[in-house]
């Protein structure tokens, strides 16, 4: 129907009841605000049916209130659009139902009572059922009908790619249960019986329990954390699980939510929701994202394109999470990842990002030689940043993926090492250093490479000063000086000290010691400074005869002006008035622009103000800390522009 045939229908007005009606108010509850006395109602629907065509009249209360007749907005619906009419500017309007508002009229009581409707129940049927509509209240039924043929193309795209998922296998339930929630041994204080989670059994324990620590539950074997019933009698947790099934086109990869409920060590309430899937073709290529939440400006929960987004925090992407393992052998048999690793990682229950594995197994065997060997905390590492000098995940050969060779690669064997200890093992190797099991432990809590400062000394020796420094008198433990002595030792190396005089390495003072190599380091490079700046004196010299600068040399009474005497000056300069002006020596070095020196007369000497002139033009006064002039200052640059027009004057 054409838009001019909607508007000859007939038109809607306020009744008597929709009247009364708006003179019924209510208290509003404000979130620290006063409360405020509001309307009952905000918006106020009618509706009528004429053939294919459903209208909608929208009241509002500040309308009814002054005394208006006719709706402020008019909503046709009909063959799959709608059309809605702005009856006091007179347009058409294409706002979905949810933004139309008279901005104009409304006051702070109507705006608290905002989402608040007035109708009669034979409207909403009708507007309901005309819709056809799984919303039973007017707005979320008429914005379905309005954004079903906005976007009918997109979310049959969608529906038709979700349709290809498969159910969730039989024993996944279970398995999240047992497996991918975190369990708990519940005890109580000074007993060995606990109370498992998982397996909901009670067991005797071979030793006393401690809370919070971990352990294994005798009768499951699964990997528990104990708590008392005392201390943690009831509490609601959150966890991820992930699964991965066949489809038709290729794969897709599941991603749930967890909730439980646990109440004196026994488990309550479960709950699973999936949250995200990622599809892939055949090869493991990823090809689309599906997340599950509001669609668009619409009242719909379902499954949208990408990921949803959020306010604070951007996209929410998938966690880490465990992955469900007892389907991937079929799975993966016969295609790219069937020897990734992936099925044996997923059996540790570990959780992970599932998506970077995939994208690393494609590409690099090195970390399936990781799992194999039971490197299962490097390899999350891996997986986690993708990849991590100087592991080369290129490489087919286990020590050749770690780098290391034989003899340190012995010390990691069977042992599943941390980054941190496989790194201080890598740094031994670098340096020739040789470390017991134990004190590579100790060395990788510490996360700073000393042992290219152990082949001057024993590693012995070493660890022994750094224990000394790490703790004070009061036995208290100070890590940061382990930091400050690693800074020392890169400082005295770099000065050219001797590193086998354990004077050196080993300072009884290091923070006098520590302080004094920073003074030696500034020095030094204050020396390599001047150094590269003397370098450019001649150039300077020839620079300002050539562009004849001396000319802006001048003074008064109480001031004057001069150029730097040598490179190296304006360096100091900056220096004294802490400002960046050293970063102009090779501009005017090279012609390209003119820096100046104001002095007090009585104080010649004494940085006061930096100038820089561009040809013939001031750019720039500054002072200490970037200031700005003075009023002398003011007054004095007025006589150094004035005398630049004047000598320009002459000599044109």
């Amino acid at each position: 129907m054409r838009k001019k045939d909607l508007l000859a229908l007939p038109l809607m007005k306020v009744t008597e009841e929709m009247r009364q009606a708006a003179g019924e108010t209510t208290k509003y509850e404000r979130w620290r605000m006063p409360d405020i006395v509001g309307p009952k109602y905000q918006k106020y629907f009618r509706a009528q049916k004429t053939g294919n065509v459903l209208e909608i009249a929208v009241f509002e209360w500040g309308r009814i209130q002054a005394g208006d007749d006719g709706p402020i907005f008019r909503i046709f619906l009909h063959d799959g659009k709608y059309n809605t009419w702005d009856a006091y500017k007179q347009k058409w309007r294409t706002a979905s139902i949810e933004h139309l508002y008279d901005s104009e009229y409304q006051t702070r009581a109507e705006r608290a009572a905002h989402g608040t409707y007035w109708y009669k129940e034979r409207d909403r049927q009708l507007i309901v059922k005309f819709t056809k509509s799984k919303h039973q209240d007017i707005p979320s039924a008429v914005l379905e009908w309005q954004q079903y043929e906005k976007n009918r193309g997109e979310t049959e795209i969608i529906d038709a790619a979700m349709s290809l998922v498969p159910e969730t296998p039989k024993s996944f339930a279970k398995w999240v249960e047992t497996d991918a929630l975190p369990q708990y041994m519940y005890y109580e204080s000074g007993r060995k019986i606990g109370l498992c989670t998982s397996c909901g059994k009670y067991h005797e324990l071979k030793e006393p329990p401690k809370y919070g620590e971990t352990g294994i539950c005798p009768g499951c074997k699964r990997k528990v954390q104990y708590k008392t019933y005392k201390k943690c009698p009831r509490f609601q947790e959150r966890a991820y699980a992930s699964l991965i099934q066949k489809t038709p086109d290729g794969y897709v990869l599941r991603h749930f939510c967890l909730w439980q409920d646990i109440k004196k060590g026994k488990r309550k309430d479960v709950s699973i929701w999936e949250q995200i899937r990622i599809t892939y073709d055949k090869h493991w290529q990823k090809k689309s994202v599906y997340s599950y939440h509001r669609y668009k400006q619409t009242n719909t929960i379902r499954w949208c394109n990408g990921y949803q987004s959020d306010y604070w925090s951007g996209y929410k992407e998938e966690e880490r999470s465990a992955l469900y393992p007892r389907n991937l052998k079929r799975i993966l048999k016969g295609t790219e990842l069937e020897y990734s690793g992936l099925q044996e990682f997923a059996c540790t229950g570990i959780e992970f990002y599932q998506q970077n594995f995939i994208d690393i197994a494609r590409r690099f065997v090195g970390l399936e030689k990781l799992i194999k060997v039971g490197f299962l905390r490097l390899a999350q590492d891996c997986i986690e940043y993708r990849e991590l000098a100087p592991i080369n995940l290129k490489e087919k050969r286990v020590k050749k993926v770690l780098r290391l060779n034989g003899e340190y690669y012995n010390q990691i064997k069977d042992k599943d090492p941390s980054w941190n200890e496989y790194r201080t093992v890598y740094w031994c190797q670098e340096a020739g250093v040789r470390m017991t099991w134990k004190q590579i432990q100790e060395m990788s809590r510490i996360q700073r490479n000393f042992a290219v400062y152990m082949k001057y000394t024993t590693p012995y020796k070493m660890i022994k000063y750094i224990r000394t420094i790490q703790t004070d008198k009061e036995g208290i433990l100070k890590e940061y000086q382990c930091y400050d002595y690693h800074d020392y030792l890169q400082m005295a190396a770099g000065l050219g000290y001797n590193m086998k005089d354990e004077w050196v390495l080993y300072p009884k003072n290091l923070k006098e010691r520590h302080d004094q190599l920073i003074k030696e380091q500034k020095e030094k490079e204050e020396q390599l400074k001047k150094q590269k700046d003397d370098e450019k004196d001649e150039s300077f010299r020839s620079t300002i005869k050539e562009y004849d600068w001396n000319r802006y040399e001048m003074e008064t009474e109480d001031l004057l002006i001069r150029l730097p005497e040598y490179v190296h000056e304006i360096r100091e300069e900056g220096n004294a008035q802490h400002h960046c002006v050293a970063t102009y020596i090779d501009r005017m070095v090279a012609g390209e622009t003119c820096i100046l020196f104001i002095r007090k007369k009585e104080e010649p000497d004494k940085s006061y103000y930096t100038v820089e002139v561009k040809g013939d033009e001031v750019i720039q006064v500054r002072g200490k800390y970037n200031v700005v002039p003075s009023e002398d200052v003011e007054e004095f640059m007025k006589i150094f522009k004035k005398s630049l027009r004047t000598a320009e004057r002459k000599a044109s």
